[in-house]
């Protein structure tokens, strides 16, 4: 009878060794598992913190180019009104100054706006693809601001 629940006893000492050992080997697995995942999200993770360190130096450039067109049309703003400042009475050759002015003042502030597009598309667009202007949109505003300008030069003209 010793004998007997010696052996069992044993079976049983055996099978928890057995038991020990596979729960020793799911750790072990759990534990690799888990480092491996915590590696690649320590991999995501840096690659994360790259875009977003990307994303906000983009977004600062972008404010600045729109704060520069910001400033260029409050300064041109207030250079116009400076430049209509002297005109008090409207007449025809004031009407002609008026003209050559918002001529000018129109082809230097699609100038302005067409570097800093320029110069935006640069910075954060494709280097495959150059900027390119809708053709007839540019001929118009040129082709008014010329009108503009030749209608009041001659308007200036005629009438002295």
């Amino acid at each position: 009878m010793e004998k007997v629940k010696k052996i069992d006893n044993l079976l049983r000492f055996e099978r928890h060794i057995k038991l020990s050992c596979y729960q020793r080997d799911y750790i072990l697995s759990q534990t690799s598992d888990a480092e491996r995942s915590a590696r690649d999200a320590e991999k995501v993770a840096k690659k994360a913190k790259g875009k977003v360190g990307h994303i906000y130096s983009e977004f600062v450039g972008i404010l600045a180019i729109f704060t520069a067109m910001s400033f260029a049309m409050m300064g041109s703003v207030q250079v116009l009104g400076n430049l209509f400042h002297d005109v008090k009475l409207w007449g025809k050759s004031s009407i002609g100054y008026a003209l050559v002015i918002g001529g000018i003042y129109i082809l230097i502030m699609y100038l302005i706006i067409m570097i800093l597009l320029v110069g935006m598309k640069k910075l954060y667009g494709d280097d495959d693809n150059d900027y390119k202007f809708t053709p007839k949109i540019v001929r118009a505003v040129i082709e008014i601001s010329i009108f503009m300008i030749v209608t009041g030069i001659l308007s200036i003209w005629m009438l002295k």
